[in-house]
């Protein structure tokens, strides 16, 4: 670190205590990153992206046609992960579960950076944004898993702030490798399209205050028009308009903060309300402009709406507020406690060090993690690696009936030979109402009978938890084949010459890839 890039206070006092302490809270921020992001279970969504990539590295072209599901799929199935997917098969393929893990803190790593550069260009010292990063990671842990391709439009979101930031103060020169990077966005995750709404409010921001807004309106217009630069072209656009307005009353993390948001959170984001104003009214007390005001108020009602945003909102909010409240009350103090209770400061630092280091050996976010019979990490899922097991070991073939959250590990591990009835590409690949049927189906049984004995289904994977499980026992056109834990699987009748297999009481752990 040079002199030019050190923040002031260490400027101020070269120390050594200084400088150990400013050490120490740089640790402290990592572990404690570390610790609420390390759930280390393989996205559910991985398995999908993945199977997508193998397909066209097979067949050389991105296919506009599902080849995983026997039940009805859209056409074009516009994949917009399909990047992501990319980058996950070919890092799994060379690297395998090591190289996962590493994209996923690389990804996190990255943001951090971008955060702390763009409230670095705002004004903040490295005290005032390091505490209230504490603030943005309770609202964004949720967000993050490994690897999501969400995660990735997190880290060009804190790019693109860091680009508006130096263009409110005087610079050009971001326009060129941005337009380049955003259409490196659009083909890795549809996050995108809140980016460019963002951008649109900062436009819109500038022109209201008359400052200059020409040029971003002209880069609004060609990000517009780069959108096509994907493999399913013009397509790209209806799906966007479709998939944006869709309503997903039964998944969760699209509920609002108050429903599927947890109690850290609503904290959170109410300690981030709080500092919002504290800083609005100290900038309209000293007559500076709050730039980025609209952003923050836009992705935090996005947010509140849809808990799925909060990452998206503290990003905005961590890029922009630090700078804005370092010269405040607020700031000041905080400045005076860094500076004056150096030694204190050390301590707590090196306490929440070691408690955050103990949860990090317990969770062993360096292990990537396919738990077949129980979620053993905040946040993960289980996987039907049992019954997934047990098809392939017998060879079978054909078309198994699957809940929502587990048809893309099936189809990564069994496709060509066994197809699904569903996973969760959701709207990417499913028509309206599929999802809906399938849900009604898992949770109540609804129309059991109708979707078991459509003609179509072979067999059919049952949670532990779904009432479907007891239907299907006390039928006579099917049989418990397989038992764990976990899932039941269940055949037609007339192949109950294959083996039972009970592995009640295992442990079951699939392995990567």
């Amino acid at each position: 670190m040079n002199a030019d890039s050190e923040p002031n206070f260490l400027r101020a006092d070269k120390s050594p205590l200084a400088k150990l302490q400013f050490c120490i809270f740089v640790v402290a921020l990592l572990l404690l990153l570390g610790y609420r992001l390390s759930t280390s279970v393989v996205d559910p969504d991985l398995w999908h992206e993945m199977a997508l990539a193998r397909e066209i590295v097979a067949t050389g072209t991105v296919p506009w046609e599902d080849s995983f599901a026997y039940t009805e799929t859209v056409y074009p199935v516009v994949h917009h992960e399909w990047g992501a997917g990319m980058t996950g098969y070919a890092l799994a393929m060379q690297f395998g579960a090591n190289g996962i893990i590493a994209l996923k803190f690389a990804l996190i790593l990255t943001l951090g950076c971008l955060c702390w550069l763009g409230a670095r260009l705002q004004g903040s010292r490295f005290f005032t944004f390091g505490m209230l990063a504490i603030v943005a990671i309770l609202l964004a842990d949720e967000g993050f898993s490994t690897v999501r391709a969400q995660m990735y439009s997190f880290v060009f979101t804190a790019l693109m702030m860091v680009f508006l930031i130096v263009d409110r103060n005087g610079g050009r020169w971001w326009i060129g490798p941005w337009l380049a990077l955003y259409v490196v966005w659009l083909n890795l995750h549809a996050g995108f399209l809140l980016g460019s709404g963002l951008f649109f409010f900062n436009w819109l921001e500038q022109f209201v205050s008359r400052r200059p807004h020409k040029h971003l309106l002209a880069c609004g217009v060609v990000m517009s028009l780069l959108i096509c630069l994907n493999p399913y072209g013009y397509h790209y656009y209806s799906y966007l308009a479709s998939a944006s307005l869709m309503p997903r009353p039964e998944i969760a993390e699209w509920g609002s903060l108050f429903t599927a948001g947890r109690p850290h959170q609503f904290v959170a984001m109410i300690v981030a309300f709080v500092l919002t104003i504290l800083t609005a009214l100290h900038l309209k007390r000293s007559k500076t402009p709050f730039f980025g005001w609209l952003m923050i108020l836009v992705s935090a009602v996005y947010a509140i709406k849809h808990s799925r945003m909060l990452p998206f909102f503290a990003i905005v909010w961590l890029t922009h507020i630090p700078g804005y409240l370092q010269s405040s009350s607020v700031g000041m103090a905080l400045e005076s406690a860094w500076r004056n209770l150096r030694l204190q400061w050390c301590v707590i630092w090196s306490a929440a060090s070691v408690a955050a280091i103990l949860c990090i050996s317990e969770s062993k976010p360096w292990i990537l993690r396919i738990p077949g019979i129980q979620a053993e990490q905040r946040g993960a899922v289980t996987f039907p690696v049992g019954p997934v097991e047990y098809l392939a070991e017998n060879e079978l073939t054909g078309n198994l009936l699957v809940p929502f959250d587990n048809g893309a590990y099936v189809a990564w591990k069994l496709a060509p030979g066994v197809k699904i009835s569903m996973d969760s590409r959701y709207e990417v690949a499913f028509p309206p109402g599929a999802f809906e049927v399938n849900y009604e189906l898992y949770m109540n049984g609804t129309d059991w009978q109708e979707a078991v004995n459509d003609g179509q289904t072979d067999y059919v994977l049952v949670p532990v938890w779904s009432p479907l499980k007891a239907n299907l026992t006390e039928s006579a056109d099917w049989f418990l084949a397989y038992i764990d834990d976990a899932f039941s699987l269940f055949v037609r009748s007339e192949k109950n010459e294959l083996p039972i297999v009970d592995r009640t009481t295992s442990q079951i752990n699939g392995r990567f890839p």
